[in-house]
């Protein structure tokens, strides 16, 4: 903060010679990581026989997704993200499973605990990617980490190896000597891995036939997924309907996907939306809210009508706090309290600041909704009804539980 007296201001000049950031600012380096340590992850990735790698931030922040691919298909590696990081790599590559954590991709969690190597590039392997015990990480699983951080390197998992440095930096020098060692995949895991991609694509195609009325959340997403652009920003907020949007929507870019990760702040998604549009005003970006969430700062709607920022949020209605409720179903015997929200229309709020609403209660009628609104030149909200009961098992249910006599 600059805080400057009001009586300097009017009228006031100030010679001032102000030098730019290379004058006293190092330029961007990248630590290539320890040789040796180099060395030795090699030969453990080299010899692994059903490799996993989980591509976590320091991906994303160092662009790194095109090494992680250049190594799954150099050692015959499933790819896995971090939770709140699908955009680490293109979804689209042949060996992309998904994502862990909560809400996370079954056939990417089946193939990490399969895994007897694990190389976790850029990530803590922290609380909302692995829950800190071993229902996704095997205990058995070698496990060779690249952070940049050198104080989260095996803090939360014993390591084989672990590397300080840029993930960029330190996958090409890694990439360089596992292709030296001339790895032979196995077409075993290959094959598995295959398969998982496939039933992968199969459920999220199955959800889409779905026909529950209110929709459930998977269901907009099926629709959604037909229609979004391929550069489009996406930012999720915390809550059930948001987080099914991790694994169900497509990113191909990095920086495409914006969550409040393992904070969990209802309310997060809709001002870092329009902080990513003022940052990126030539790519769509769409917020997703659920009901509660998006009155947490529904009044910075306003902001986008100020700025004309064609920011479009999908509202999925449910009417309740999804996940408070799930817990009180699940661990509470059903005895809810404060778990159901009286909520206006809000494609009504939008069009009362000058914005354009949407209503949308069938399925066919989401992805013209979409279109509509990504190119009427204003912030937008459509608003979808979703099923209130569609609410799964909690990640945390047993700790809430407690212990069992």
């Amino acid at each position: 903060m600059i805080d400057i007296p009001r009586d300097l201001l009017p009228g006031a000049e100030i010679d001032l010679d102000l030098m730019t950031p290379d004058n006293y600012r190092p330029g961007q380096t990248r630590s290539r990581g320890d040789r040796d340590l180099i060395d030795k992850a090699a030969a453990v990735l080299s010899a692994a026989q059903r490799p996993v790698i989980i591509a976590g931030g320091g991906v994303q922040w160092s662009d790194a997704g095109e090494e992680v691919c250049r190594m799954a298909e150099l050692t015959g590696a499933a790819i896995v993200t971090s939770y709140g990081r699908a955009d680490a790599v293109p979804n689209d590559h042949p060996s992309y499973l998904g994502h862990l954590g909560r809400l996370g991709s079954l056939e990417g969690i089946e193939a990490v605990r399969q895994a007897d190597t694990i190389l976790a590039v850029g990530t803590r392997l922290s609380q909302s990617t692995t829950f800190y015990d071993n229902r996704f990480i095997p205990a058995d699983a070698k496990i060779v980490q690249i952070e940049i951080d050198p104080q989260e390197i095996g803090r939360n998992y014993p390591i084989t190896v672990g590397i300080e440095g840029d993930a960029k930096a330190v996958m090409d020098g890694l990439l360089e000597k596992v292709r030296e060692g001339e790895p032979k995949p196995n077409s075993d895991w290959i094959a598995e891995i295959g398969d998982l991609a496939t039933r992968r694509t199969n459920r999220l195609d199955d959800e889409g036939k779905d026909t529950t009325m209110p929709m459930k959340p998977q269901k907009v997403y099926a629709e959604l997924r037909k229609v979004i652009p391929r550069n489009a920003i996406v930012a999720l907020d915390a809550g059930l309907a948001p987080n099914y949007g991790q694994d169900r929507l497509n990113y191909y870019e990095p920086r495409s996907l914006i969550t409040s990760l393992d904070l969990g702040g209802l309310g997060f998604s809709f001002p870092a939306s329009i902080g990513a549009k003022f940052a990126a005003p030539d790519r769509p970006v769409i917020n997703f809210n659920g009901d509660g969430g998006f009155l947490f700062n529904a009044q910075e709607f306003s902001t986008l009508v100020e700025n004309n920022l064609p920011v479009v949020t999908v509202v999925m209605n449910n009417g309740v706090w999804g996940s408070e409720k799930a817990y009180q179903r699940y661990a509470f015997n059903e005895r809810y309290v404060g778990a159901d929200v009286t909520n206006p229309r809000y494609d009504k709020y939008a069009e009362i600041f000058g914005g354009a609403g949407f209503y949308v209660e069938r399925p066919e009628d989401i992805g013209n909704a979409m279109i509509e609104a990504l190119n009427c030149g204003k912030p937008s909200i459509i608003e979808i009804p979703t099923d209130p009961d569609e609410m799964p098992r909690p990640a945390r249910l047993n700790e809430v539980q407690g212990p069992t006599k």
